[in-house]
């Protein structure tokens, strides 16, 4: 006799899906999460939700250019970056608010703790030192990102996006390592609010999982609004000062070294 039909590990969008959908098909289902706060996964708390609420609010700051041209005239917006994240953590919270109901109307237990495998149908709890059992184990635990080979996060000057979202003022300049999809809505935020942006992307262009006209577009996009972008890119040396980094840059055609306020892997 197991104690749950079924046991997912990881609370993140696959997760709570999974397990909201077998408790309302009639499965007794626990889900295993490391902390309450972590719950909704990386595209809650650190990733998708707060970049859209961040990219929103400096669009906002950005028409002002638009609406000034069209003859409205006032005074300049400021952004507050306490504000901000405050508006921001209001959003998630209610977002995770939602996710607690739908578990909750599935008759869900949750269990906030770390899991590891003592069997095929058991589970064990570090923290609460006890284990658990199931008919079937869904492992939905997501992944961590992938360190950079040469730069090392130390999360005042050289930072990830789980920095980005507790800055204390926009840097006047910023290097973004990468240019998919996450590095260019970064780097169209900071370019709303006036940072200096650069983005060293590895490939030969920038979103590379899109097609040619897509890249293209976007590149000439970015390179309208000042945004410079070197292609086939890779970082060979860099130096942390009291409130910058100079990095240098070996692009092939050029090395380049240049100093930055923030550099965001």
């Amino acid at each position: 006799m197991y104690d749950f039909d079924v046991i997912v590990i990881g609370a993140g969008p696959a997760g709570y899906e999974v397990a909201s959908h077998l408790g309302k098909s009639g499965k007794s289902v626990c889900i295993i999460e490391k902390a309450e706060s972590t719950v909704g996964g990386t595209c809650l708390n650190e990733g998708c939700v707060p970049a859209k609420n961040f990219l929103e609010t400096s669009a906002y700051i950005k028409k002002e250019a638009y609406f000034k041209s069209c003859g409205v005239n006032h005074e300049a917006s400021t952004l507050d970056m306490i504000t901000l994240q405050a508006s921001t953590n209001c959003l998630i919270q209610d977002l995770k608010v939602g996710i607690f109901g739908k578990l909750k109307k599935s008759k869900v237990t949750i269990e906030y703790d770390t899991a590891s495998f003592v069997d095929n149908h058991t589970v064990n709890l570090e923290v609460q030192n006890k284990t658990i059992t199931a008919q079937d184990i869904v492992i939905a635990s997501g992944s961590s990102h992938r360190d950079h080979p040469l730069l090392k996060l130390e999360g005042e000057t050289i930072i990830s996006s789980r920095e980005v979202f507790t800055l204390k003022e926009i840097p006047k300049s910023i290097l973004i390592i990468g240019g998919g999809a996450i590095g260019c809505e970064f780097a169209s935020f900071f370019n709303a609010l006036g940072s200096r942006v650069t983005i060293s992307e590895f490939a030969p262009r920038i979103v590379a999982n899109e097609d040619d006209d897509v890249s293209r577009t976007l590149k000439r996009e970015f390179e309208k609004k000042d945004i410079k972008i070197d292609l086939n890119a890779n970082v060979t040396a860099y130096s942390v000062n009291k409130n910058s980094v100079a990095v240098t840059v070996d692009s092939g055609k050029k090395v380049e070294t240049q100093t930055f306020d923030k550099v965001l892997v």
